[in-house]
């Protein structure tokens, strides 16, 4: 287990009866997709939310899922979202090392799914306190750096 406290406003994204019904091991999709697959949790899924809208404009359709229950992961979701775009980012404010990308990788190689695969979050580094925008784009985790690595798996 880890918990991390930030200074940067929760955005409201699900309704309260939406709420009520998460089960744990369950993701939840947020958004349909077939280009590109962005797999987050906590403030990273607003983020993955708004590279999303800006991947639309561009003509990449991304599916965003929540993965919010990070064990148990929600393998079947996670593979059949593999599968049908072929390519998976998980971003994450957090170190990569361990973490919910290093999961989700680990299901893919396992799995022997055929998807190109990349993992946003901390590096390495022993992190620093700021403005939560500041660090977003310093450890390369804001929306721009989302669509920036989108477009350049979608391009290949």
């Amino acid at each position: 287990m880890y918990a991390r406290v930030s200074r940067e406003p929760m955005y409201q994204i699900y309704e309260s009866d939406v709420l009520e019904e998460m089960e744990i091991g369950k993701s939840i999709k947020v958004r349909d997709g077939d280009d590109i697959t962005l797999l987050a949790h906590g403030l990273m899924l607003h983020e993955c939310i708004l590279a999303a809208r800006d991947l639309e404009k561009k003509g990449i359709s991304a599916e965003v899922i929540d993965i919010w229950s990070i064990k148990p992961l929600d393998e079947n979701e996670i593979i059949k979202s593999a599968r049908k775009t072929g390519r998976v980012i998980t971003v994450e404010e957090h170190s990569i090392i361990g973490g919910a990308g290093s999961a989700v990788a680990e299901l893919i190689a396992e799995k022997g799914i055929n998807a190109k695969f990349k993992r946003m979050g901390i590096m390495d580094v022993f992190s620093e306190s700021g403005d939560p925008r500041d660090l977003f784009e310093k450890y390369g985790i804001s929306k721009e750096h989302i669509v920036k690595n989108s477009m350049e798996m979608c391009s290949d």
